[in-house]
């Protein structure tokens, strides 16, 4: 029978803790990071506010820190299909820039009188680091295919 010996138990019980504290450290990262959620909703009415009519539809853009690092969000907008330009909505409460700690929203409110938002790919927040935040429809191959489209444009025009 093989004698494991002092020396031996004790570096692997180190062994063990170190790997326990290194998945405990990375369990914590992936916790603490930002994570922005940005949503959509359509045909809604805001009554009470002053710069908006009563009785406007309204698309409202919420966009929500779900992480516990607070966030610095500049801007908030769409893309829509490619002949159409990107867009920044600009009415928001609280006002852009804003910080969002754990937990809190902010709403940005677009009449839909001046936009059809059937042609939206996408919406997207932006950070004051530059990062970008995408809603569910804006994955990549949703990115990929507006981006072939523009490229394809250029050349035709180039």
């Amino acid at each position: 029978m093989l004698f494991l010996g002092w020396s031996s138990l004790i570096a692997g019980y180190a062994a063990v803790l170190s790997t326990i504290t290194g998945a405990a450290q990375l369990w914590n990262y992936n916790r603490d990071r930002a994570r922005i959620k940005v949503s959509a909703q359509d045909n809604m009415t805001m009554f009470g506010d002053l710069h908006l009519k009563n009785d406007q539809t309204l698309c409202i853009i919420k966009v929500a820190n779900l992480g516990r690092r607070p966030v610095t969000i500049t801007t908030i907008g769409g893309y829509r299909e490619y002949p159409l330009n990107p867009f920044v909505v600009v009415h928001c409460r609280p006002n852009l820039p804003h910080e969002l700690t754990e937990g809190k929203n902010l709403i940005a409110a677009m009449p839909l009188d001046k936009m059809d938002v059937s042609k939206v790919l996408w919406w997207s927040a932006s950070d004051a680091v530059g990062n970008q935040y995408y809603s569910k429809g804006g994955g990549w191959l949703a990115r990929k295919k507006y981006w072939r489209a523009w490229k394809k444009n250029e050349k035709r025009n180039a």
